[in-house]
């Protein structure tokens, strides 16, 4: 049987593969600007432009708000240490300051801001060259009453001012002042246009003299000086004037003054230490619970006696801050008992 295989004709006699159509090429290495297509190639060019202007945009806005708050935080501190470090900066502010400090007006306009000194002013009559108390006395503003002595302390800024004083029987008095940068003191004459009344106050029990009691006249007051002394000016329109007295530590009391410009026992008044004694007392016949001030006056009866109590059997006790008393009595019966008072309202229990 003859070979079919060498009786057919050689189509490819080369050994080379047959030709394919181009349209089904699709061999790899084949040149790539033939598989890219030029409005493809501008699209893509196109969005790729397009993301990196937005990334970038995105960064830019970033960098913005850092640096806003960075620059909210303390930028306004930093401006301020550069001008203070600045020499045309201190050399200004130097030289402000010198002219400031130069000119009197203006050195104690600035330092009143911030500076007060103390001025002592004494306020004496004119006539007898005696303390003047409870006189208004008003510096640059500020003001005060006298004191028993005449003086008073007040605090006022440095630079030029004025005193100005007020008393009742009394012509108003002024002077101009010089406030310096350390402590003053100045005194003022006042001419009375009433009777000078001289008064002297002294403690009841001891009898020594009280500092610092209020006499109080009509409407003109005097304080009492450390010798319990006084002046004390008044309208000659009355012999007498009635007046109050007063202190911290004693019962007030009234009391009646001579208008006489002389020293007379009439004038010398006394206070009483505030505060009350109780005690028993048979005044009555019965024996009675009484207190009274120190001095006996303000009597009154606290708890009235029964009739049934015996002055060998009856006692009174007084707690040692005298707040409470005890009375031991046969008020009820024969038979004693005892009896607690309060003495913040003088009830028995």
């Amino acid at each position: 049987m003859p070979d079919t295989k060498s009786d057919l004709p050689d189509s490819n006699p080369q050994g080379t593969a047959p030709e394919l159509p181009e349209e089904l090429n699709d061999d790899p290495q084949q040149p790539a600007d033939k598989l890219v297509d030029p409005e493809t190639d501008k699209a893509v060019d196109d969005i790729v432009a397009k993301e990196g202007d937005t990334v970038l945009a995105v960064e830019d806005a970033k960098r913005a708000r850092k640096s806003a708050v960075a620059g909210s935080g303390g930028g306004w501190k930093d401006k301020l240490k550069s001008l203070i470090k600045n020499r045309r900066f201190q050399a200004g502010v130097a030289i402000v300051l010198l002219i400031i400090f130069a000119l009197p007006v203006t050195r104690y306009t600035v330092l009143g801001l911030f500076i007060k000194e103390p001025v002592t002013i004494s306020v004496l009559d004119s006539k007898t060259n005696t303390p003047v108390s409870g006189a208004s006395v008003t510096v640059g503003g500020a003001d005060g009453k006298t004191n028993g002595s005449g003086q008073v302390t007040i605090k006022a800024r440095p630079g030029k001012t004025r005193v100005a004083i007020a008393k009742q029987y009394y012509k108003d008095g002024s002077k101009p002042l010089f406030v310096g940068l350390k402590s003053a003191k100045t005194t003022i004459l006042l001419d009375a246009t009433g009777r000078l009344v001289p008064v002297t106050v002294v403690n009841k029990i001891t009898g020594l003299p009280l500092a610092n009691v209020q006499i109080k006249v009509l409407n003109s007051t005097a304080k009492t000086d450390s010798k319990g002394q006084a002046t004390i000016a008044l309208p000659t329109t009355a012999n007498t004037q009635a007046a109050k007295l007063s202190l911290s530590g004693y019962n007030s009391t009234d009391a009646t003054i001579t208008v006489i410009d002389k020293t007379v026992k009439a004038n010398t008044l006394q206070l009483t230490p505030a505060g009350q004694i109780y005690f028993l007392s048979n005044l009555s016949g019965n024996l009675d619970v009484v207190k009274s001030n120190l001095d006996g006056s303000g009597r009154k009866t606290v708890l009235v006696g029964t009739g049934h109590e015996e002055a060998s059997t009856t006692s009174l006790l007084a707690s040692r801050d005298w707040h409470y008393l005890v009375l031991k009595s046969r008020r009820d019966g024969n038979q004693a008992s005892l009896y607690l008072i309060d003495t913040s309202n003088d009830k028995t229990t």
